[in-house]
């Protein structure tokens, strides 16, 4: 995809706003607490096709977010997606874990999930 340096620049400035939301990082995702109270997971590779952009306008469908939901339901889609991808790459995914102190982890502490 080729972009111009305006939309470059639109991109970076909704990613900035976009990533406000983050309250963790696991793996390749983002977990974001939206204003609307709901969670989401979203693929950090979406900030350079554009997609904060639908993040930063509170255009959730078109965000394409990996998974939106509750907190636990948000923490358990990341924790299953990470643990597919160790089963699948062991050796490379060896170093991905979720942060014990995070929120994610702690969800799933009190969800019994952890």
């Amino acid at each position: 995809m080729i972009i111009s340096k305006q939309d470059e620049a639109y991109f970076k400035e909704a990613e900035i706003i976009a990533k406000k939301y983050v309250v963790d990082v696991v793996w390749e995702f983002d977990v974001l607490r939206l204003p609307n109270g709901q969670y989401a997971a979203f693929w950090q590779d979406g900030y350079q096709l554009g997609l904060g952009v639908a993040i930063a306008l509170g255009d959730y469908e078109k965000a394409n977010f990996a998974h939106l939901g509750t907190l636990d339901s948000t923490a358990v889609y990341v924790k299953n997606e990470l643990e597919k991808a160790k089963s699948r790459d062991p050796i490379n995914m060896e170093s991905y874990s979720i942060n014990l102190n995070g929120v994610v982890a702690n969800a799933l502490r009190d969800t019994n999930r952890m």
